[in-house]
């Protein structure tokens, strides 16, 4: 029986969007195993009562996602090589920037072939000597790896214009989204209250200043709710806790059953200018047929049809936003519901996540192929 191991920086990255995948792999054989940090985003369930779920196995990633010091990353290294050596794994995927640098080299070291997922390239890319590490780091294991994969085109063709070859890349349509679990939702009502969600981590890059000045433009109107829901950083804590004390926003926190607050909304808000690889909120929100307002920026736009499923505007532009908000409330009733069904309708044929699973089971059979050869 062979042996598969995931490698990721949180619970959601392994547990919610690839569990599919893990599922997959048992039902056909696999002895598989997960790994990430147990209760890195506040999250209910431990790696151990998902592994349960799964029918699997799970080992603790003890990973400080937000260290950014390279001596310190030391520890994360021999982390990586620590889990490999008691799992002994046959073949290992890499999710996030952290598991594919550290698990890449770890796996590279002890002869293990691997697979990398760029799901984005987060903010350390953006920070200029960085980013210069991270890229150095990045394509050596890449030029290690039995695959890359990518999930959006402007990521891929970073690395390409950089002097990568890219033989072993290949490009996916992000996590994808599971098409059973988030069916199509009912739109709410003509009469009721419009209610507004914004659905990511609480931090810069996510845009969520944006979206705080737009709820601050309208909330004099007690016929629009805006909804917060997402792993909280401590920059803003304070900052959301006044907004929610004003009642210009509801903060809910870290939520585990998402299609709940969805059922609710007319309008999803994504205000990232975040490295994304494809933005898994608004591959739920428009599975559910709910329109979305995001940026015009890399894995978000593309998700969006622009005037059909949704509306773009500019990154950073606060006034853009507002803009194309009231453009948006300012459609009729069934234009907006007939929006959310487009969008489903979207996703439905070019992000099924059925698309990204056969993928990875492709790469797999493709390398005992190989070994059979």
């Amino acid at each position: 029986m062979k042996r598969v191991l995931l490698l990721g920086n949180c619970h959601f990255t392994i547990a919610r969007f690839r569990k599919e995948l893990v599922c997959k792999l048992v039902e056909i054989g696999y002895d598989v195993w997960i790994s990430f940090p147990n209760f890195s985003q506040g999250e209910k369930e431990s790696g151990e009562e998902a592994a349960k779920r799964f029918n699997c196995n799970f080992i603790e990633f003890r990973l400080d996602r937000r260290n950014a010091n390279p001596l310190k990353e030391i520890g994360t290294y021999r982390e990586c090589k620590r889990i490999l050596k008691t799992v002994k794994p046959d073949y290992v995927f890499t999710y996030t920037i952290k598991p594919n640098i550290y698990g890449g080299m770890a796996a590279n070291s002890l002869n293990i072939p691997f697979a990398m997922n760029v799901t984005g390239l987060g903010s350390g890319f953006n920070k200029k000597v960085l980013s210069k590490l991270l890229f150095s780091l990045m394509e050596k294991n890449m030029k290690r790896a039995e695959k890359v994969f990518f999930q959006n085109n402007k990521d891929l063709t970073t690395f390409l214009d950089r002097g990568y070859k890219g033989d072993n890349c290949v490009l996916i349509p992000g996590s994808g989204v599971n098409l059973e679990e988030y069916r199509e939702l009912p739109y709410p009502k003509e009469t009721a209250k419009k209610e507004i969600l914004y659905l990511a981590r609480i931090m810069k890059e996510k845009g969520i200043a944006e979206y705080l000045k737009l709820a601050e433009q309208f909330a004099d109107d007690p016929n629009i709710v805006f909804h917060i829901c997402g792993d909280l950083e401590e920059d803003y804590r304070e900052i959301i806790d006044e907004y929610a004390l004003k009642n210009v926003i509801i903060y809910h926190g870290t939520v585990e059953n998402v299609q709940e607050y969805l059922e609710k909304v007319c309008v999803v808000i994504h205000p990232s200018y975040y490295n994304e690889g494809i933005s898994n909120s608004l591959l739920e929100a428009a599975a559910s047929a709910r329109p979305i307002i995001t940026t015009d920026h890399p894995g978000c736009r593309d998700v969006v049809v622009e005037g059909v499923s949704g509306f773009l505007f500019e990154k950073k532009n606060a006034k853009d936003l507002i803009d194309k908000f009231q453009k948006f409330m300012n459609l009729e009733w069934d234009r907006r519901e007939q929006m959310g069904l487009e969008g489903r309708k979207f996703v439905a044929s070019k992000f099924d996540r059925n698309i990204v699973v056969n993928e990875y089971l492709t790469c797999l059979e493709e390398k005992w192929e190989s070994e059979r050869a």
